[in-house]
């Protein structure tokens, strides 16, 4: 019974997250447009779309360690697993300053989403062509001495299985290039609302939770491309411990 009326609760919030985007990407467009303020936007965005559509699914989102946010008006970078749409959902929601995801260059091409990430900041990537990702990279870098807050997968693309995948080096080169720092953030329970390769949150149970673990900082600036890969190490290593106790903590593991 719980499947079941769970299961018309996902057909019902798949139609209404397709709709609610449409609507709040064009209303987004128009707030980035006519009076300049994207972050007005993403207030918009993440109270009327994002947390309704949580609360609707049965989702609650814990955030931990907001001490770690760095405090000294500079933009940095949040590097977090990736195992669900719904992390980036929940990140949006719940995250206190807009991230400006760096997202495959497919979606800005799709009516109205992809201009409304346009207007919002948030970084296309050809991920077939290295050489315009970091040259976005570079331009994306001046705006971190603003303030913006950027957020990257170091894994590349959705992970499954409760494990790390590999980080590559786009992300670090983009931290190290614009001299910010890493914050790395990790995500546990997004898995199991919305497994990858499916459409529907949160089927089978009434309520489920996901949290949002901040990290320590890291500071980029001590690294060079040169001796990149010790950034890379050590963020993973700094993830990978916690990720499974939190896992643990979940029931997951």
């Amino acid at each position: 019974m719980v499947f079941l009326v769970t299961f018309i609760r996902g057909l019902i919030m798949m139609f209404y997250i397709t709709i609610s985007t449409l609507f709040f990407s064009v209303l987004s467009i128009l707030i980035s447009l006519i009076f300049r303020a994207p972050d007005l936007a993403f207030e918009i965005d993440r109270y009327f779309w994002g947390r309704v559509a949580l609360w609707l699914s049965g989702i609650q989102v814990e955030v931990r360690g907001l001490e770690n946010l760095p405090q000294d008006g500079r933009g940095y970078l949040f590097l977090f697993n990736h195992t669900s749409y719904t992390d980036i959902i929940a990140m949006i929601s719940w995250l206190p300053k807009m991230p400006r995801f760096g997202a495959k260059i497919e979606l800005f091409k799709i009516p109205f989403f992809g201009a409304a990430m346009h207007s919002l900041g948030h970084i296309p990537i050809a991920r077939d062509n290295r050489r315009e990702v970091l040259k976005l990279y570079e331009e994306a870098g001046a705006r971190v001495a603003k303030g913006v807050v950027f957020a990257l997968a170091p894994e590349g693309t959705r992970q499954s299985g409760g494990e790390l995948g590999k980080f590559k080096r786009g992300p670090f080169i983009f931290a190290v290039g614009a001299k910010m720092k890493v914050v790395p953030l990790l995500i546990v329970g997004a898995e199991q609302v919305q497994p990858k390769g499916s459409f529907l949150m949160n089927v089978g149970r009434w309520t489920r939770k996901i949290i949002l673990q901040i990290q320590p900082s890291i500071d980029a600036t001590e690294y060079t491309l040169e001796n990149l890969s010790l950034l890379q190490e050590r963020t993973k290593e700094q993830m990978a411990p916690q990720y499974q106790q939190l896992q643990k903590e979940l029931g997951y593991k």
